[in-house]
Order: C-alpha cells, then sequence, then structure tokens
C-alpha cells in the first residue's frame, strides 16, 4: 500500500498509479520510505502543491500533440451551406 500523510488527513492507495490518480500528481517511489511492505511520505501542503505542478508540467508536454484542428471542417462545412443556398436563389431567380 502507498500512503500520503496530508495536513489535512492520510491518502492511501493500493499502487503508485493509483495514488497518483487520486491526489493528481506525479510521485515517483524514490519519493516514499519503505515501512515493512509499505510505502510511506509525508508532505506539506506546498510539497503537495510541487507534485501536482509536476504533473501539470508533464502533460502540458504532450497535450498539444493530440489537438484536432477543425477549422478546416468548419470551412468546408460553410462552403457546402453557401452553395446549396446560391443553388436554391439561381433556380428561383432562373425558372
Amino acid at each position: 500500500m502507498f500512503y500520503v500523510i496530508k495536513n489535512s488527513g492520510v491518502v492511501s492507495a493500493p499502487t503508485l498509479k493509483a495514488i497518483n490518480v487520486r491526489l493528481n500528481a506525479k510521485f515517483t517511489e524514490d519519493e516514499f520510505a519503505v515501512v515493512g511492505k509499505d510505502f510511506v511520505v509525508k508532505c506539506t501542503d506546498t510539497d503537495i502543491d510541487f507534485v501536482q505542478d509536476k504533473h501539470k508540467m508533464e502533460n502540458i508536454l504532450f497535450s498539444g500533440f493530440f489537438k484536432k484542428d477543425n477549422s478546416l471542417k468548419f470551412i468546408c462545412l460553410f462552403n457546402l451551406i453557401f452553395t446549396f443556398i446560391l443553388m436554391i436563389l439561381i433556380n428561383n431567380i432562373g425558372g
């Protein structure tokens, strides 16, 4: 089990990944002290903020890679609608 002792209480999880998800942080095993079969770390609020900032910085690096550009879809959709309106207007004027 992994335990994080904070000023506001204790957070526990069965795996390191689960503790990181629960705290929205990026802990490594090196930061924990081994007590029997358990891993324990004591953190202040500033320590928790730092570890959460590490997680945010890691996500910033990769967030741009998966960003979709929808501008081409909007331009094509606008062009299709505009063409359809023009066809209707030309058909009504000519016939």
